[in-house]
């Protein structure tokens, strides 16, 4: 499996073992870093994303 298609590879179930906040954003919204075991980073989270992300950003997001 090439680079490209493990990072576009669907995360296991279970796989993200550790959720980092990330201090400082500066907004209502809350940001984590999920990483495996290995510390690779799988995922980022962001609760609370329209307070902190522009519209058109979060339409083409979800629209993928």
């Amino acid at each position: 499996m090439s680079a490209d298609q493990e990072a576009r590879a669907p995360v296991a179930d279970g796989a993200a073992v550790r959720r980092i906040p990330v201090e400082g954003v500066g907004t209502d919204a809350e940001v984590f870093l999920d990483v495996d075991a290995a510390g690779r980073l799988l995922g980022i989270e962001v609760i609370g994303a329209g307070g902190a992300l522009p519209q058109e950003g979060l339409e083409r997001s979800s629209a993928s």
